[in-house]
């Protein structure tokens, strides 16, 4: 791939971008099953093809003098594997083996395209480093990989999209707010003043520091995924259930797990959840088919009441779901994606977070030095307050993507979805949810330790296997 210096993709990262440039493992990964041939290098092609669609695709992470950081295009070679499918799981322990291994931010590439082919199914597994893509993106370079090994032309440029995700650009609501006025005020002036004080004490976080918490990490810990399925019958039956008490999937979905662990963890505290939310539902037209327009989030204060039904437990945690979406336009609940400079206390934060996992780094360095003195830095004390209000565990509800049953000769038969990383103990688990073919597909993501018998990973296969039994059986057996 040859790259012309006067049309080279550059620009400066957001805020939510250099926090995932920091978060431990912050990858993401998506893994469609296609029954039917899928030629080798047909496959090459469409990645090669693709790399000129979406620039980003080819960019490394540079930082300048004043240690802001930057995508830039690189000419470096595409991360492409390709192997014969030996079995149903194979991909698998793929993604295992993939995930546990770090990205080069400053070499690249920064993402990784993997073909597992046999002559009747196989599996194209796509992963990125998760600052440049989200989860409706990487649906998009799947669907565009499919397409274009189908032989349509796509004539689509959307990663130059000037209009980056901001603030800016959102939809606002037409009725005014005074409570949303003086929340937007509050929120830029306490971010430009704890920016201000950072400067004013001349913290910097070098960048090298950041390979160095990977490494540092998966000498330690490795991620595992668990995958699970419904039938169609289960799909439907479960839906249909949904739908008779008003009560959406996710809402559902996350109260089964919360009545799971209950049961199985009671260890961890499961007050509060976090629920992604798809920004394109609320930006410009033209920013719907961009990689990188990261999801936003919303946060769910809700515990699980034994007294009463699960279905009544449904009904309260779908209201007050709905309730957080009404009001996802404010100011608040956009933060993640703005052009504010809050980078610095995005990296605060992240810095206290890695302060807490059990001094992994206190050896090597010390990120609260790099801090300042706790007793006089007013972003150290947010920020390990902003800790303790860490979620429990993470739902993401992929919905149903808009992929075709076939492409040309290959259909498509299963898609499962992989978020990015839990690196932080008190969210130990993930759960992802995506609809294809009628029928639910579902992941469990966990980080653990090396070596460990037990803990999150036990617990884990325990919960999966119950949480399926749960929604495919108990659930229904209740009147209430």
């Amino acid at each position: 791939m040859h790259i012309n210096n006067e049309l080279i993709y550059k620009r400066k990262i957001l805020p939510i971008e250099a926090t995932f440039l920091r978060s431990i493992g912050a990858f993401i990964a998506i893994a469609a099953q296609v029954l039917g041939h899928v030629d080798e290098e047909n496959f090459k092609l469409a990645v090669h093809k693709l790399r000129k669609i979406y620039p980003i695709l080819n960019c490394v992470v540079t930082w300048d003098e004043n240690g802001e950081s930057w995508f830039e295009e690189k000419e470096t070679k595409p991360y492409i594997i390709i192997k014969e499918r030996i079995s149903e799981n194979h991909f698998e322990k793929t993604i295992k083996e993939e995930w546990n291994k770090s990205f080069d931010l400053e070499n690249g590439p920064l993402t990784r395209f993997i073909l597992l082919k046999s002559d009747k199914k196989s599996e194209i597994i796509f992963m990125s480093h998760h600052c440049i893509s989200d989860g409706i993106g990487i649906t998009i370079i799947i669907e565009s990989i499919l397409k274009i090994m189908k032989g349509e032309d796509l004539n689509i440029n959307t990663s130059q999209i000037k209009n980056l995700p901001s603030v800016k650009n959102f939809i606002k609501k037409r009725n005014f707010n005074i409570f949303a006025f003086f929340d937007e005020f509050s929120y830029k002036y306490v971010s430009y003043f704890l920016n201000y004080r950072w400067r004013r004490s001349k913290i910097y976080l070098p960048p090298e520091d950041i390979p160095l918490t990977h490494k540092i990490f998966y000498n330690y810990y490795e991620y595992c995924t668990l995958m699970d399925e419904f039938t169609e019958e289960e799909t439907q039956s479960f839906i249909n259930k949904c739908k008779e008490y008003k009560v959406t999937v996710t809402s559902a979905m996350t109260t089964a797990f919360l009545a799971c662990r209950n049961e199985l963890d009671k260890e961890h505290d499961n007050f509060k959840q976090l629920i992604p939310v798809d920004l394109r539902k609320y930006v410009d037209d033209d920013l719907t088919c961009a990689i990188n327009c990261h999801s936003g989030s919303i946060d769910i204060n809700f515990s699980y009441d034994t007294s009463l039904t699960f279905w009544e437990n449904a009904k309260i945690y779908n209201k007050k779901n709905k309730d957080a979406l009404n009001d996802f336009k404010h100011i608040k609940k956009v933060q993640a994606i703005s052009n504010f400079t809050t980078d610095l206390v995005e990296a605060s934060i992240l810095s206290q977070r890695f302060q807490t996992y059990e001094n992994l780094f206190k050896d090597t360095f010390s990120y609260s030095s790099k801090l300042g003195p706790k007793s006089n830095h007013v972003s150290a004390y947010i920020a390990k307050h902003l800790i303790k209000l860490n979620p429990s565990f993470c739902l993401t509800n992929m919905g149903s993507p808009n992929l075709l049953d076939y492409y040309g000769n290959l259909k498509l038969e299963k898609i499962f979805y992989y978020p990015s990383g839990v690196a932080h103990p008190p969210m130990t688990v993930l759960i992802s949810v995506v609809t294809l073919n009628n029928r639910l597909f579902l992941s469990f993501h966990i980080a653990k330790k090396k070596n460990e018998d037990n803990g999150y990973e036990q617990i884990t296969i325990k919960l999966k296997e119950r949480y399926k039994e749960f929604l495919t059986r108990d659930i229904f057996l209740q009147k209430g």
